[in-house]
């Protein structure tokens, strides 16, 4: 799959491989023709040729800086989505750490007459439930998988959303995560947008 980020009019595809080479993993795309309308600016200022490449150089080399900031966000947030799923396999109670303080947690509950209600509640509320629920999800072989899964920035957060499925109650549903820097400084989560199914 690919990782996308739109910024300074400027998409950036990466491959999934993680290799940092700039030939080889990144391909810079810029919308409107940046870049040539840079260089006709440098043009008109009567700049010869070399000192327009010197310039069309200087680009390349802060793009290749920021791609390389953004390849390490999408690496932070695919590594941290899959120990969110490692966790949730081993009904381990420990995912619940994994939600910065102040995290929005919202769970959109679908019933079979069209009706919906929005829960909201806050991470505390929702950090006790994990772990007191979780012995009985484990009882229960109440597990999810994911599908589909894509990372896409979100400002200078990640926005992971995927298809999870109900191995117990066997639904589909889509569920959307936040992925940033929390308060405390370390990443986490900072939204988590669910729909279930009673």
């Amino acid at each position: 799959r690919c990782f996308l980020k739109e910024s300074a009019r400027a998409a950036v595809i990466f491959d999934r491989r993680g290799d940092l080479s700039f030939s080889m993993v990144c391909r810079l795309y810029v919308h409107g023709g940046l870049l040539r309308q840079v260089l006709r600016i440098l043009e008109s200022k009567g700049l010869g040729m070399r000192r327009r490449m010197v310039f069309f150089s200087l680009i390349l080399v802060f793009s290749k800086q920021a791609l390389a900031d953004d390849v390490s966000k999408i690496s932070d947030a695919e590594k941290l989505f899959e120990h969110y799923q490692t966790l949730e396999r081993n009904f381990d109670s420990d995912v619940a750490d994994l939600y910065c303080d102040g995290a929005l947690i919202q769970n959109t509950r679908a019933y079979s007459d069209g009706r919906e209600r929005v829960l909201n509640i806050s991470t505390e509320a929702y950090q006790a439930l994990i772990r007191s629920t979780m012995p009985l999800a484990k009882a229960k072989g109440d597990s999810s998988t994911y599908s589909k899964v894509s990372y896409v920035f979100e400002g200078e957060n990640i926005r992971v959303s995927a298809v999870r499925y109900s191995i117990l109650k066997k639904y589909y549903s889509p569920l959307s995560l936040l992925i940033g820097e929390c308060r405390s400084g370390h990443t986490g989560l900072l939204e988590e947008l669910s729909y279930s199914q009673p």
